[in-house]
Protein backbone atom coordinates (compact mmCIF):
# COMPACT_ATOMS: atom_id res chain seq x y z
CA UNK A 1 0.00 0.00 0.00
CA UNK A 2 1.17 3.61 -0.78
CA UNK A 3 2.05 5.76 1.78
CA UNK A 4 0.24 9.69 2.00
CA UNK A 5 2.17 12.18 2.03
CA UNK A 6 0.65 15.76 2.97
CA UNK A 7 2.53 18.82 1.98
CA UNK A 8 1.01 22.03 3.46
CA UNK A 9 2.80 25.28 2.41
CA UNK A 10 1.01 26.88 4.68
CA UNK A 11 1.24 31.03 4.31
CA UNK A 12 4.19 30.23 0.89
CA UNK A 13 4.91 30.97 -1.50
CA UNK A 14 4.64 34.56 -1.54
CA UNK A 15 4.45 34.78 -5.58
CA UNK A 16 2.04 33.31 -8.00
CA UNK A 17 5.17 32.45 -10.15
CA UNK A 18 6.97 30.65 -7.26
CA UNK A 19 3.83 29.19 -6.40
CA UNK A 20 4.04 27.63 -9.90
CA UNK A 21 7.44 26.50 -10.22
CA UNK A 22 7.12 24.68 -6.40
CA UNK A 23 3.77 23.11 -7.62
CA UNK A 24 5.73 22.02 -10.52
CA UNK A 25 8.99 20.97 -8.90
CA UNK A 26 7.07 19.04 -6.39
CA UNK A 27 5.27 17.40 -8.79
CA UNK A 28 7.95 15.59 -10.94
CA UNK A 29 9.74 14.80 -7.34
CA UNK A 30 6.62 12.90 -6.46
CA UNK A 31 5.63 11.28 -9.76
CA UNK A 32 9.11 9.79 -10.00
CA UNK A 33 7.81 8.09 -6.80
CA UNK A 34 4.04 7.78 -7.84
CA UNK A 35 3.90 3.55 -7.13
CA UNK A 36 4.95 4.49 -3.60
CA UNK A 37 3.34 7.56 -2.31
CA UNK A 38 0.14 9.11 -3.03
CA UNK A 39 1.07 13.04 -2.31
CA UNK A 40 -1.17 15.65 -1.46
CA UNK A 41 -0.22 19.32 -1.96
CA UNK A 42 -2.53 22.36 0.06
CA UNK A 43 -1.42 25.51 -1.31
CA UNK A 44 -2.38 28.92 -0.29
CA UNK A 45 -6.47 29.58 -1.42
CA UNK A 46 -5.02 32.02 -4.47
CA UNK A 47 -2.69 29.63 -5.77
CA UNK A 48 -5.42 26.57 -6.74
CA UNK A 49 -7.25 28.03 -9.30
CA UNK A 50 -3.80 28.20 -11.45
CA UNK A 51 -2.00 25.24 -9.98
CA UNK A 52 -5.24 23.22 -10.80
CA UNK A 53 -4.46 23.70 -14.55
CA UNK A 54 -1.20 22.14 -14.38
CA UNK A 55 -1.41 18.30 -15.35
CA UNK A 56 0.14 16.49 -12.83
CA UNK A 57 -0.05 12.62 -10.12
CA UNK A 58 -0.09 14.78 -6.82
CA UNK A 59 -3.87 15.96 -5.64
CA UNK A 60 -4.97 19.06 -4.69
CA UNK A 61 -6.09 20.02 -0.76
CA UNK A 62 -6.71 23.14 1.03
CA UNK A 63 -5.89 24.15 3.91
CA UNK A 64 -9.03 24.64 5.56
CA UNK A 65 -12.45 25.72 4.70
CA UNK A 66 -15.49 27.69 6.32
CA UNK A 67 -18.96 25.01 7.30
CA UNK A 68 -21.08 27.56 5.38
CA UNK A 69 -22.45 27.08 1.75
CA UNK A 70 -22.16 30.73 0.95
CA UNK A 71 -23.36 33.81 2.62
CA UNK A 72 -21.48 37.00 4.98
CA UNK A 73 -18.40 35.44 6.23
CA UNK A 74 -15.89 37.91 4.64
CA UNK A 75 -12.23 36.22 4.18
CA UNK A 76 -13.38 32.58 4.37
CA UNK A 77 -14.28 30.09 1.40
CA UNK A 78 -16.92 27.58 1.14
CA UNK A 79 -16.63 23.56 0.21
CA UNK A 80 -18.30 24.71 -3.03
CA UNK A 81 -15.86 27.00 -4.18
CA UNK A 82 -12.68 24.11 -3.62
CA UNK A 83 -14.63 21.65 -5.36
CA UNK A 84 -14.87 23.83 -8.46
CA UNK A 85 -11.20 24.25 -8.22
CA UNK A 86 -10.52 20.67 -8.52
CA UNK A 87 -9.77 20.04 -4.58
CA UNK A 88 -10.18 16.80 -3.21
CA UNK A 89 -8.65 17.08 0.34
CA UNK A 90 -9.13 19.35 2.91
CA UNK A 91 -6.90 20.18 6.11
CA UNK A 92 -9.55 20.78 9.25
CA UNK A 93 -7.98 21.37 12.99
CA UNK A 94 -4.65 22.50 12.04
CA UNK A 95 -3.05 23.22 15.10
CA UNK A 96 -1.96 26.46 14.07
CA UNK A 97 -5.94 27.86 13.53
CA UNK A 98 -6.36 26.49 16.83
CA UNK A 99 -4.73 28.06 18.42
CA UNK A 100 -4.23 31.53 16.58
CA UNK A 101 -7.58 31.16 15.12
CA UNK A 102 -9.54 29.97 17.80
CA UNK A 103 -10.69 27.37 16.25
CA UNK A 104 -12.93 25.13 18.41
CA UNK A 105 -13.79 21.08 18.28
CA UNK A 106 -17.23 22.42 17.99
CA UNK A 107 -16.35 24.26 14.86
CA UNK A 108 -14.25 21.58 13.61
CA UNK A 109 -17.08 19.23 13.75
CA UNK A 110 -19.48 21.27 11.55
CA UNK A 111 -16.43 21.69 9.36
CA UNK A 112 -15.75 18.17 9.00
CA UNK A 113 -19.94 17.22 8.33
CA UNK A 114 -19.74 20.09 5.50
CA UNK A 115 -17.03 17.99 3.75
CA UNK A 116 -18.66 14.81 3.80
CA UNK A 117 -21.88 15.81 2.63
CA UNK A 118 -20.19 17.87 0.21
CA UNK A 119 -17.70 14.54 -1.31
CA UNK A 120 -14.46 16.15 -0.24
CA UNK A 121 -12.00 13.88 1.92
CA UNK A 122 -10.93 15.52 5.23
CA UNK A 123 -8.00 15.31 6.80
CA UNK A 124 -8.17 16.26 10.48
CA UNK A 125 -5.36 17.28 12.82
CA UNK A 126 -5.28 16.78 16.06
CA UNK A 127 -2.57 16.90 18.94
CA UNK A 128 -1.73 17.75 22.56
CA UNK A 129 -0.42 21.21 22.65
CA UNK A 130 2.34 20.32 25.87
CA UNK A 131 4.21 17.70 26.55
CA UNK A 132 3.10 15.82 29.63
CA UNK A 133 -0.72 16.67 29.27
CA UNK A 134 -3.13 13.47 29.34
CA UNK A 135 -2.66 13.12 25.95
CA UNK A 136 -4.86 9.96 25.40
CA UNK A 137 -7.61 12.42 27.32
CA UNK A 138 -6.89 14.97 24.87
CA UNK A 139 -7.30 12.97 21.61
CA UNK A 140 -10.09 11.07 22.44
CA UNK A 141 -12.01 14.63 23.28
CA UNK A 142 -10.78 16.01 19.90
CA UNK A 143 -11.55 12.96 18.00
CA UNK A 144 -15.19 12.42 20.36
CA UNK A 145 -16.31 15.86 19.30
CA UNK A 146 -14.84 15.93 15.55
CA UNK A 147 -17.65 12.91 15.09
CA UNK A 148 -20.11 13.71 17.12
CA UNK A 149 -23.51 13.39 14.72
CA UNK A 150 -21.55 11.30 11.98
CA UNK A 151 -23.42 8.25 11.88
CA UNK A 152 -20.40 6.43 9.64
CA UNK A 153 -16.93 8.07 9.21
CA UNK A 154 -15.48 6.90 5.60
CA UNK A 155 -12.63 5.00 5.31
CA UNK A 156 -10.32 7.47 3.36
CA UNK A 157 -10.83 10.16 5.46
CA UNK A 158 -7.86 10.38 6.90
CA UNK A 159 -6.19 11.43 10.46
CA UNK A 160 -2.73 13.08 11.01
CA UNK A 161 -1.52 13.37 14.76
CA UNK A 162 0.32 16.31 15.15
CA UNK A 163 1.99 16.91 18.37
CA UNK A 164 1.83 20.83 18.78
CA UNK A 165 5.27 21.33 20.78
CA UNK A 166 7.04 19.47 17.92
CA UNK A 167 5.27 21.92 14.94
CA UNK A 168 8.20 24.09 13.69
CA UNK A 169 10.79 23.28 16.75
CA UNK A 170 12.95 20.89 15.04
CA UNK A 171 12.22 18.40 18.08
CA UNK A 172 10.15 15.40 16.17
CA UNK A 173 7.91 13.38 18.41
CA UNK A 174 9.59 9.71 19.07
CA UNK A 175 8.87 7.04 16.46
CA UNK A 176 7.64 4.82 19.78
CA UNK A 177 5.62 7.06 21.30
CA UNK A 178 4.15 8.12 17.74
CA UNK A 179 3.18 4.42 17.23
CA UNK A 180 1.71 4.23 20.40
CA UNK A 181 -0.26 7.08 19.39
CA UNK A 182 -1.05 5.97 16.07
CA UNK A 183 -2.36 2.48 17.57
CA UNK A 184 -4.52 4.64 19.98
CA UNK A 185 -5.99 6.43 17.33
CA UNK A 186 -7.00 3.14 15.52
CA UNK A 187 -8.96 1.56 18.29
CA UNK A 188 -11.23 4.56 17.48
CA UNK A 189 -10.67 4.77 13.73
CA UNK A 190 -9.81 1.34 12.32
CA UNK A 191 -9.62 1.28 9.09
CA UNK A 192 -9.12 5.30 8.47
CA UNK A 193 -4.91 6.11 7.64
CA UNK A 194 -3.07 7.86 10.34
CA UNK A 195 -0.14 10.17 9.82
CA UNK A 196 2.42 11.64 11.45
CA UNK A 197 3.29 15.24 11.22
CA UNK A 198 5.67 17.78 13.18
CA UNK A 199 9.28 18.77 12.56
CA UNK A 200 9.75 15.96 10.07
CA UNK A 201 12.93 16.40 7.73
CA UNK A 202 15.07 13.78 5.54
CA UNK A 203 17.05 12.69 8.29
CA UNK A 204 14.49 11.07 10.48
CA UNK A 205 11.52 10.40 8.29
CA UNK A 206 12.60 7.08 7.99
CA UNK A 207 12.26 6.46 11.31
CA UNK A 208 8.48 7.15 10.78
CA UNK A 209 7.65 6.13 6.97
CA UNK A 210 8.55 2.83 8.33
CA UNK A 211 6.29 2.27 11.07
CA UNK A 212 3.81 0.02 9.36
CA UNK A 213 0.82 1.92 11.77
CA UNK A 214 2.15 4.75 10.40
CA UNK A 215 0.44 5.46 7.24
CA UNK A 216 2.53 8.43 5.82
CA UNK A 217 3.43 12.15 7.21
CA UNK A 218 1.82 15.74 7.17
CA UNK A 219 4.72 17.78 5.99
CA UNK A 220 4.85 21.33 6.83
CA UNK A 221 7.94 23.68 6.37
CA UNK A 222 10.36 21.33 5.04
CA UNK A 223 7.45 20.96 1.65
CA UNK A 224 9.08 24.56 0.46
CA UNK A 225 12.53 23.44 0.65
CA UNK A 226 13.29 22.01 -2.40
CA UNK A 227 16.36 20.61 -1.98
CA UNK A 228 14.79 18.85 1.44
CA UNK A 229 11.73 17.56 0.16
CA UNK A 230 13.20 15.83 -2.40
CA UNK A 231 15.43 14.25 -0.09
CA UNK A 232 12.62 13.54 2.01
CA UNK A 233 10.75 11.42 -1.15
CA UNK A 234 13.71 9.94 -1.87
CA UNK A 235 14.36 8.56 1.34
CA UNK A 236 10.65 7.12 1.33
CA UNK A 237 10.76 5.89 -2.00
CA UNK A 238 13.98 4.01 -1.52
CA UNK A 239 12.40 2.43 1.65
CA UNK A 240 10.70 -1.31 1.04
CA UNK A 241 7.23 -0.35 1.87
Amino acid sequence: MRKIVVVNWKMNPQTLAEAVELYRFTSDVCSAAKEKILTIVCPPFVYLEELSKIESDVLLGAQDCHWEKEGAFTGEISPEMLKNLGVKYVIVGHSERRLFMGETNEMINRKIRTLLNNNLIPILAIGENYKGENLEEVLFAQLRSAFEGIDRVPSDLIVAYEPVWAVGSEEPDTPDHATDIVRFVRMMLFSNPVLYGGSVNHSNIGDFISVPEIAGVLIGGASVDKEEFKKIIEKISGLQL
